[in-house]
């Protein structure tokens, strides 16, 4: 009996190929960091200092796969993209993060988006050199495009049998009056007694855990703008497949920079859509898709990814005002830099503890903004019972020596 293939079935497909191609390539460029240790402990140890726990890791997920070759590895960095400066596998494995979320949410596709699904594998394949996985897809494809004739006619699908492989798109520039922000290249404010990256090889080899048991600093990483659809798909989001390409990447900003403002998550949406100027009508459209997403928006208006404990969330990442203001960082996440600098500090006097704070987060000067958005997490950070105040000083209430997430030393280093 034959399978009658459908759409989601092409991109199944695809991605299973892609799969079966891409962990053999992962487990090598890894083997130098983590000889015969399994690449998924990387995972493992990066979301347990997310605050992340209770997932189930496996080398043939897909999903897993894409995570590696696009997000930042703790200290061991970007190793994908090490001796590649086009960034192939980041830039075609963001867009696929994307599709795989569409399939896992059965959302609505066409042979178009299924023929853009094997081309991308198609490409990805043909980097990492995967002959057979090429050859696998390359039949898929002369499938999906047989399928493409009998839907549209042979004239109207005639260009997509051979197309050269795309340049990997790029983020929309800012140019003068358009009103989504460029990227910032600025970077956090240094601090030469903290070491910012996880140290996950060593954390792998000791075997140790990495859940915090008191607030960490870390230094803020922007989610890198991955063009995943077009400016009309913001125009029109009454069609289903408009409506799943903007909640996916809702998902993706979420679990990249969760708790992330809402409106910032708005803003690097809509770039994700080429959109580089954000009006209001957009804006507006991108707004309702949230509370339909795979995410969970707080009280205070910040967008977390489902599955991170917010009771258990003990990071602090330093930024400058240009990457984030001070009222896109959400008020747990400022309670958590407060302990942190209790921790270092012990007591200090509240409007100097809120000092601090500030420039914690890039800034020398407070607005009445500013100081509303601390006051609400100093709330915070006293309503979980750790941090009290005591006449005019706070105090760390549980007594936490500070817990820094440390590099590894370099190597040869003593």
């Amino acid at each position: 009996m034959t399978t009658t293939m459908t759409p989601d079935l092409y991109v199944h497909q695809a991605l299973k190929i892609l799969g079966e191609g891409l962990e053999p390539h992962i487990r090598a460029v890894m083997a130098p960091h983590l000889g015969e240790l399994e690449w998924i402990q990387v995972l493992r140890i990066l979301d347990e200092a997310r605050g992340k726990y209770g997932y189930t890791y496996a080398t043939h997920d897909v999903a897993l796969q894409l995570r590696m070759v696009t997000e930042r590895l703790g200290d061991i960095g970007f190793p994908f993209s090490a001796t590649d400066k086009h960034r192939t596998l980041s830039t075609y494995g963001g867009v696929l993060r994307l599709v795989r979320n569409q399939v896992a949410h059965n959302s609505e596709l066409s042979v178009l988006d299924a023929l853009r699904a094997v081309d991308t594998v198609r490409i990805v394949l043909m980097f990492i050199v995967d002959e057979a996985g090429v050859d696998r897809i390359t039949e898929l494809r002369r499938q999906v495009i047989d399928e493409l004739v009998l839907d549209y006619g042979p004239e109207e699908t005639d260009t997509h049998r051979d197309p050269p492989a795309p340049t990997p798109p790029t983020a929309p520039t800012n140019n003068g009056g358009d009103d989504v922000p460029a990227a910032s290249p600025e970077t956090a404010p240094e601090d030469p007694e903290l070491d910012e990256e996880v140290d996950v090889q060593g954390r792998i080899r000791e075997g140790g855990s990495m859940r915090p048991q008191s607030p960490r600093s870390l230094t803020w990483e922007a989610w890198e703008v991955e063009v995943v659809g077009e400016p009309e798909m913001l125009e029109s989001l009454m069609k289903v497949a408009h409506r799943e390409s903007v909640r996916g990447a809702i998902e993706l900003v979420a679990e990249a920079e969760g708790p992330v403002h809402q409106a910032r998550l708005v803003t690097l949406v809509c770039q994700a859509h080429g959109a580089r100027r954000a009006t209001a009508a957009k804006r507006k459209k991108v707004e309702k898709q949230i509370e339909k997403s795979p995410v969970h928006v707080d009280t205070d208006g910040f967008v977390w990814p489902l599955g991170l404990d917010v009771d258990r969330w003990l990071l602090a990442r330093r930024s400058t005002p240009a990457q984030r203001k001070i009222e896109e960082v959400s008020p747990v996440e400022i309670a958590n830099a407060l302990e942190v600098i209790l921790a270092r500090r012990g007591s200090l006097p509240r409007d100097e503890a809120k000092r601090e704070v500030l420039q914690f987060f890039g800034r020398s000067k407070t607005s009445s903004t500013a100081n509303q958005q601390i006051e609400r997490a100093l709330t915070v950070a006293q309503q979980r019972g750790r941090v009290v105040q005591k006449r005019d000083r706070l105090v760390n209430r549980l007594g936490f020596s500070a817990v820094f997430i440390r590099a590894a030393p370099p190597a040869g280093a003593q």
